[in-house]
């Protein structure tokens, strides 16, 4: 059993004597200084793999610093002055205009976690798609009081500092990257706007676009990463040259390799692993190649697609190398053009010309299809002549994956985005959660997460996902490092201590800027994610979504989650009226499922017609208040309750069929409560 650590609040640092590195320090200059003095030179470019190069491996590679971290944005939008009162969340471009409309700005904002040690550098990086000026424009700090799909010119955050950066003529296709290093000093929430200072003109890629807003983090020598457990892990390069750096933002997770190196041809028995730099090859030396490999990990969903990203250092022809997929029969360490592995298909893509100093994207969809471990080879196919950075390098490459379902959005009667996952199994789709889960003072989240890491599918969350007021701090510290690392297929709904912030902002900004309600398919299934902490009454505009998506997308299997439940047997809160219109929307629906927390136990009803009483059309609600948190006992049992269980964490596991459903409680290790059973759809 794997027990996953909770972020502390402090750090503790064991102080040592610093005289010991300082002469061992010098030791290792003078010696390595010795080795260079004494090795010749292949082109006055390669060092030659003598027996004392290859003993200076394992000090070199110990004093590298952590590789960098890239956060993808978590929200951004474009706001227009011309329409102040317009919101551009879903928009897949961010623009800047300073000329024929100088009232257009874009925000952008990130949630930096795993960060522990000084930080070197800090890089926003936007994708430019077109420039309509020689000017670029400048980056601003603004305060975080905004969300994705709310934000207008109108609500827009103030500035909190002059330009931190700005630039000149920026080409177009191409990353554009503003040192921010003076404003992100460690983990936290930021934000970003870029504006126009003069007659700039320029449009980006959103994060909806192909090419989402990065913040990129580097590291100095010997800091580490924080531990970390989430959706991707991340860990330290510094520390341990085989691991992986990894991080995952709503639906892309991007890897940094784990392990790369040239070889050359002639040079057969050489190791280049520790250098720098990749190299291909195809003109002066025709017999040079450079070998990638990633570890994949925490895919939960189908793969959309997949990208290998290497930053071309210089470029000595007008044609890019092809890539090949390799076996994994290799190390860093060991690989040369001897025992370099065999290509196990032919070029993946290839390149024309490419930029220096820019990053080159190559398409790998066709090889990767989920978690394992994928060996890459950059291999010259003419006249290439390319040098690309290696992972000792300032820009390690980089495996960029992004997951279907999540993210697409469709429209309803009222233009309420919905969310379609694609989890799939062959005897139905797996839906599986609880709901008031985690808090700072126990580890029972990290007990019912651990069951999740063991069962695939869709997660759901049913409100009070973290204590005990769903702040951004206690998403950071206390839900991600246990359900958060589930977080890439998790379809959450908000509970009432989410709303002891102002706004739940904590829950809609961990969750990406998620809709405050929403709707999606999973399988033949129609699934309805509700909100119990805003207005259910009939009149309401959550009401009247629900209705006009009910009549639009006609099912026959309907199920609807929100946090507070209609009908319960618990003594803390017990059944709430309140709820009674969507119970009998619900029914007149014909819907098969409701589920619920609130109450911290487990309770399964029978199938219940619109006044609660027993009626085999109806609808059977369960209440899955089990996440961890803690217990709430029973009262008298209503006359429908079917079963009851206050004592047990656990989870809820529905395998969804075209015709039915399937049901399995399954309580955390060391506890016995179980429930199960099956059923048709109405």
């Amino acid at each position: 059993m794997i027990i996953r650590i909770k972020r502390s609040k402090h750090k503790h640092v064991r102080k040592t004597s610093i005289i010991p590195r300082v002469i061992f320090t010098l030791f290792l200059i003078l010696t390595i200084s010795a080795l260079v003095a004494c090795t010749p030179l292949i082109g006055g470019t390669y060092p030659v793999g003598s027996a004392a190069t290859q003993e200076l491996k394992t000090p070199l590679a110990a004093g590298l610093a952590a590789a960098p971290l890239t956060f993808t944005a978590d929200a951004d939008a474009q706001v227009n002055e011309s329409t102040p009162d317009t919101n551009y969340g879903n928009s897949t471009y961010l623009q800047v205009d300073g000329t024929s409309d100088p009232g257009v700005e874009s925000f952008i904002r990130f949630t930096v976690t795993g960060v522990s040690g000084t930080i070197q550098s800090v890089r926003l990086r936007v994708y430019d798609t077109t420039n309509a000026s020689n000017n670029g424009p400048a980056v601003y700090a603004t305060d975080t009081s905004w969300t994705e799909s709310g934000i207008t010119w109108k609500s827009r955050p103030v500035r909190l500092s002059g330009a931190l950066d700005n630039k000149g003529s920026i080409s177009t296709e191409t990353w554009v990257e503003y040192e921010v290093t003076s404003f992100v000093k460690g983990n936290g929430t930021f934000s970003f706007v870029l504006a126009a200072d003069s007659n700039d003109a320029a449009t980006f890629s959103s994060r909806q676009g192909s090419e989402p807003p990065q913040l990129v983090i580097t590291l100095s020598d010997n800091s580490t990463l924080a531990p970390r457990t989430s959706t991707a892990t991340t860990t330290s390069v510094a520390a341990s040259m085989t691991s992986t750096n990894t991080q995952a933002f709503g639906d892309s997770l991007t890897f940094v390799t784990d392990a790369d190196a040239r070889v050359k041809q002639s040079s057969p028995n050489t190791n280049y692993g520790i250098a720098t730099s990749l190299h291909v090859d195809g003109a002066s030396d025709p017999d040079m190649e450079s070998f990638i490999r990633f570890t994949v990990t925490d895919v939960s969903r189908a793969v959309q697609s997949a990208r290998l990203r290497v930053y071309a250092t210089t470029n000595g022809s007008d044609n890019g190398p092809a890539v090949y997929s390799t076996n994994t029969s290799w190390t860093e360490s060991g690989i040369t053009w001897s025992k370099r592995p065999a290509r196990t298909s032919d070029a993946v893509d290839n390149k024309g010309s490419i930029s220096t100093e820019t990053w080159v994207e190559y398409d790998v969809s066709s090889m990767v299809k989920g978690n394992g471990t994928f060996s890459f080879v950059l291999a010259a196919d003419s006249s290439d002549a390319v040098s690309f950075s290696s992972r000792q390098g300032n820009q390690p490459p980089e495996l960029l994956i992004m997951l279907s379902g999540g993210v697409t959005s469709t429209t309803t009667a009222t233009d309420t985005p919905t969310v379609t996952p694609t989890t799939s199994a062959a005897d139905g789709v797996v839906f599986v959660g609880a709901g008031d889960i985690s808090s700072c003072d126990n580890d029972n989240d990290e007990l019912t997460a651990q069951l999740l890491d063991a069962i695939p599918g869709t997660v759901f969350t049913t409100g009070d996902n973290v204590y005990d007021s769903g702040t951004s701090s206690e998403y950071s510290d206390c839900y991600d490092p246990t359900w958060g690392r589930h977080k890439a297929r998790t379809q959450p709904i908000p509970g009432n201590h989410e709303y002891r912030t102002s706004g739940a902002d904590g829950y809609f900004q961990y969750f990406n800027n998620i809709d405050s309600y929403y709707a999606y398919n999973l399988g033949s299934w129609r699934i309805y994610a509700l909100n119990s902490e805003i207005d259910v009454s009939a009149d309401s505009p959550q009401v009247t979504w629900l209705q006009a998506d009910l009549a639009a997308n006609p099912k026959q299997c309907v199920l609807a989650y929100w946090h507070q439940p209609r009908w319960s047997s618990g003594s803390n809160h017990g059944s709430d009226p309140e709820f009674q219109t969507l119970w009998q929307i619900f029914y007149e629906a014909d819907a098969e499922l409701v589920l619920n927390g609130h109450e911290h136990n487990y309770e399964r009803f029978a199938p219940m017609n619109a006044t609660g009483q027993a009626d085999p059309l109806g609808l059977r609600e369960f209440v899955v208040g089990t996440g961890g948190r803690n217990h709430y006992d029973f009262n008298a049992a209503l006359p429908t309750s079917e079963v009851r269980d206050a004592s047990t964490f656990g989870v809820l596991k529905l395998t969804l069929r075209d015709t039915g459903y399937d049901w399995q409680f399954i309580p955390v290790a060391g506890s016995t409560f179980t429930d199960s059973g099956s059923t048709d759809c109405h």
